[in-house]
């Protein structure tokens, strides 16, 4: 009865341990995700401008619009596939002990 007993009280110990490795790596990923999204639009709006300086040039009449919307979009889908890509890799490494991790590498 004890062992029985003891062993769910470590699986029940255990759960918020697992919970907050779970929790710590969804955030880190998502910290880099948001990142990643803020350069790249940066990056991509200044890549558009100059792009466009070169082509109103030779044509009259063009503008520069960002399209929000679509914009948007792709990052609701970037940061759903960076917490969906962070889970299941989180939830693996919290049912492993760190002893057994660090023996392997």
């Amino acid at each position: 009865f004890f062992a029985i007993s003891n062993a769910k009280y470590e699986t029940i110990a255990e759960a918020p341990a697992r919970l907050k490795h779970i929790r710590l790596s969804i955030i880190e990923s998502s910290f880099i995700t948001l990142l990643g999204i803020v350069v790249g639009i940066f990056l991509g709006i200044l890549q558009s401008w100059l792009i466009y300086n070169e082509i109103s040039k030779e044509l009259e009449g063009a503008k520069f619009v960002i399209p929000f919307g679509e914009v948007g979009f792709l990052i609701g889908i970037t940061i759903i596939a960076s917490i969906l890509a962070s889970v299941i890799p989180a939830n693996e490494a919290s049912k492993t002990y760190p002893a057994e991790a660090l023996r392997y590498e």
